[in-house]
Order: C-alpha cells, then structure tokens, then sequence
C-alpha cells in the first residue's frame, strides 16, 4: 500500500536546492525566492537573481510531482535516496530539458530563455503573455486558424540538426506512450480510474484492452513536441504574432501523437471550464476543422 509523501518535506527540500542552486550561479548577486507556482507535474517557484527575474524548477525522480507526493514512489526516504541517483546519473530529466530549449531555439522557434542549470534546477526567463488555452476561451472562433499556425510553426522540429540533438536528449517520459505506461501501470492505474466515479467501469475496460494489446512507443517517424498543452504555448504579442513555446518534451514519434495530447486537452478545459454561449461549440468545430487537415512531415 502506498504511503503518502508530506508536501512540506518536499518543498523544504526543493527550496533549499534552489537557493543553493542560485548561490552557486550568482554568487555576487542578491537572490530573493518568490511565490510557489502550483503545479502537478514540478516544484516551481519564481525567484530574483541579481536582479533577473527568473523561474526555478525542480523535478523529483523525473516523474510528476503528484503521483511523488501520492506515494507512488516511496515515503520521503525511499524519494531522497532515489533523488540522489537521479541527479547523479546523466542526462537527468532537467539537463535534457535545458537542452532542448537550445534545440528549439536553434530551429528558429520562439521558446524561453535558460538562465543556468546547477544542482538539479533549472532557471528560465519568464514568458509573458496569454496561453492558447486563455486565447481560445476569449476568441473561440479563432480556434481552427491558431491551431494551424502552431503546426505550422512546429514544422520546423524537422530539420536534421534538431534531430541529432533530440537523439541525445529526447524526453520519453512526457509522450502519450511514456505518461499511460506510467499512470495506469496496474498500481496506480485502479486509483486513477476510480477517481472518475460512474464512469469507473467503461474506462477500466478501456485501460484493461489498451494494457493488453500493449502501445508502442517506438514509432520513430519524426521529431514531436511531446508535452504539446494549451498551457504550454504562449502568445507574447497577440495571435496575429508568433506562439513561444515552453516546458518542451521533444522525442522520435509519430506526429498525430502531438495533435492528440493538445486537442485532449483542450476537450478536456471545455468540460471543467467552458466558454461562455456559443464558445464551446466553436471550438469543436475549429478543432474539428484542424483535425481534418492532411498529414505533414
């Protein structure tokens, strides 16, 4: 049975890598840690190095920090033990990650700024401006257009140098395949599916068939932003200018695998929080126009 992980041992512990972190990459400069920013999958927190405002983040095992705190992985010390061998085995999840803001950066796409990397933290510039997400829910109707343009724009992960560094620093954890593998692994997966009340017994046996025919993950046809949400696609200037993008998670895939996370989770915000009239419904039809697109790359 699993045992739950005390969140104030977690976040103790990511506080005090960060400032341990920000002391060693600015050591002449005052470093001031900010607000916590909620978030199921890191521990972040906004901080002020030498006068830089920055975002940190810590990532526990390389997995969400929900299911750390869950228990999934151990109690705290089986979590410490495990964080230790994590930072000190190569190519940890938030090395990787600082490499590919590089690699979207060098294929010419708008992405954050890494500030530095030390200690298990990493520090990013923060991007402002509204999310796809908070876009959609003011101007539903322009749905189909700025799903095409984000295409469009993550065309350019085909280029060959950004796929010789992606073969170096791909992020499985966060494809469709690693994150199902993970969740409904026969541990967690009955409590997942339990969350969802009535609908427990038709998801059970679709997560029951899914596990046996088994998904591969080793498509391989192409370069996928891998962790393609709403969330993580900014417009700093409007949506007649180009999305930064943000907390990527480039890997070999097939590339309908980006168009399934991001329209899922977009469904997904209609259910908990639709937009206002007839905003839903444009939506859908936007989505459905730009999912009726022939195949690129």
């Amino acid at each position: 049975m699993n045992t739950t992980v005390s969140p104030d041992n977690v976040f103790a512990y990511a506080d005090e890598r960060i400032a341990q972190a920000a002391a060693a990459l600015w050591p002449d400069g005052p470093v001031v840690v900010g607000p916590h920013i909620p978030s199921v999958t890191g521990y972040v927190r906004r901080v002020e190095a030498a006068g830089r405002p920055l975002f940190a983040k810590v990532s526990l095992l390389g997995v969400s920090l929900a299911s750390v705190l869950r228990g999934t992985h151990g109690d705290w010390a089986e979590v410490r033990a495990k964080q230790a061998a994590h930072l000190s085995s190569p190519g940890a999840l938030l090395e990787r990650e600082a490499a590919q803001y590089g690699a979207l950066a060098g294929a010419g796409l708008g992405t954050a700024t890494v500030a530095g990397l030390a200690g298990g933290v990493l520090f990013t510039e923060p991007v402002r401006g509204v999310t796809l997400g908070e876009m959609l829910a003011e101007d539903p109707h322009r749905t189909f257009d700025v799903l095409a343009g984000v295409a469009e724009e993550l065309g350019a992960l085909q280029k060959p140098a950004v796929a010789a560094l992606v073969e170096g620093a791909a992020i499985r954890e966060r494809s469709v395949h690693g994150t199902f593998a993970r969740k409904f692994n026969g541990i967690s997966g009955d409590t997942y599916v339990s969350l969802t009340g009535p609908s427990a017994p038709v998801l059970g046996a679709v997560v029951a068939r899914l596990r046996k025919i088994g998904l591969s993950g080793t498509y391989g046809i192409g370069i996928v932003y891998g962790d393609l949400k709403p969330e993580h696609v900014v417009f700093p200037d409007g949506p007649e200018r180009r999305p930064t993008f943000i907390d990527p998670g480039l890997a070999l895939g097939h590339p309908a695998s980006d168009v399934a996370k991001l329209v899922s989770r977009m469904v997904l915000g209609l259910i908990v929080q639709p937009p206002a009239g007839p905003g839903a419904t444009a939506v859908l039809q936007g989505i459905g126009q730009f999912t009726d697109l022939p195949p690129t790359g």
